[in-house]
C-alpha cells in the first residue's frame, strides 16, 4: 500500500503527515486573516474551534480567537475566517495583501503594490549605478565636465527609469489586475 504524505505549514514549521487522522486534522485546519494595530496584515492556520475544544472544553468563539491569535489577541483590529480560495493566486504582491473590501477574498492594496515594485526597481537600479562605477548621486560638475554623453545618457535613463510607475495613479485601488500587471511590467528593467 502507497503511503500519501502532506506537507502542513504551521507558525513557520513543517510537519510530516502520513497517517489518515494526522491528514484528517489537516483537513479541520481553518486559514484566517486579521489586521493588528499597527495596520499589519497577517493570515495564519490553525486547528478548528471543536478540535482546541477536545483538548481546552467547550469554549466561545471569542475565546478561540483569543486562543488563536495568542499575544496578539489584543492587538487586532478585524479578523476573520477564510477558505482556500480566497487566497490570491499570484503572492507576486503579498505585502500588499490586505482587508478593506467587503468581499471575501484576500484584497491587494495597489499603491502598496505600487511601492513595492518602486522599492523592488530602485534596489535593481542601484546595482546598475554600480555596475556602472558610480553611486547613485555624483556631483552635477562631475557629471558635466567628466563623463562622456553615453555615460552621461545611461546615468539619466537610470535615474528617471521609476517616472512612469511613479506616475502611475494607483489611490484608492483595490484588486485591479490589469493595474496590478501594468505596475509589473512598468517595474522590470
Amino acid at each position: 500500500m502507497k503511503k500519501i504524505f502532506f506537507i502542513y505549514i504551521v507558525l513557520g514549521l513543517f510537519f510530516l503527515i502520513n497517517t489518515s487522522e494526522e491528514k484528517e486534522e489537516m483537513i479541520n485546519h481553518k486559514k484566517y486573516i486579521y489586521t493588528n494595530k499597527n495596520g499589519d496584515f497577517c493570515i495564519g492556520s490553525c486547528s478548528s474551534q471543536e478540535e482546541i475544544e477536545k483538548i481546552k472544553g467547550k469554549m466561545t468563539e471569542s475565546e478561540y480567537i483569543n486562543i488563536i491569535l495568542g499575544d496578539d489577541s489584543k492587538e487586532h483590529v478585524k479578523f476573520r475566517f477564510i477558505k482556500e480560495e480566497d487566497l490570491p493566486n499570484d503572492n507576486y504582491f503579498s505585502e500588499a495583501w490586505c482587508d478593506v473590501t467587503p468581499h471575501s477574498h484576500i484584497d491587494i492594496d495597489c499603491t502598496k503594490a505600487k511601492e513595492i515594485e518602486l522599492r523592488r526597481m530602485r534596489e535593481k537600479r542601484q546595482k546598475s549605478f554600480e555596475v556602472l562605477g558610480f553611486p547613485t548621486q555624483i556631483h552635477p560638475e562631475i557629471e558635466k565636465n567628466i563623463l562622456s554623453d553615453e555615460t552621461k545618457m545611461k546615468l539619466k535613463t537610470l535615474r528617471d527609469i521609476t517616472e512612469p510607475l511613479k506616475s502611475l495613479d494607483t489611490t484608492e485601488k483595490f484588486n485591479d489586475d490589469q493595474l496590478l500587471e501594468e505596475i509589473k511590467r512598468l517595474g522590470s528593467l
